[in-house]
């Protein structure tokens, strides 16, 4: 059995320099991931961010098409209240 030897490490000495760039690249990567997340995010939520929109499309226009009902049932209520006072 012949053993296998492990060379030695070398120290690796970094300045302040190289540091702050490698933190620099790092910090990019990391940026350019988020970018790729939130875009795969947004792809993935779109069919169901389109479906609420539509339904609060919906529910928007049913609210307002109520308060106008109501708004002309009101007014039909106040002419028949004046028309029994003015009687």
């Amino acid at each position: 059995m012949t053993m296998k030897t492990i060379p030695p490490k070398k120290e690796i000495i970094l300045s302040l320099e190289e540091i702050a760039l490698q933190k620099d690249l790092v910090k990019k990567e990391i940026a350019d991931q988020k970018k790729r997340v939130s875009a795969a995010a947004q792809r993935v939520a779109a069919p169901f961010i389109q479906k609420s929109e539509r339904i609060g499309f919906f529910s928007r226009t049913l609210g307002t098409s109520i308060t106008i009902m109501q708004g002309v049932f009101f007014g039909i209520k106040m002419l028949r209240k004046i028309r029994m006072f003015l009687k």
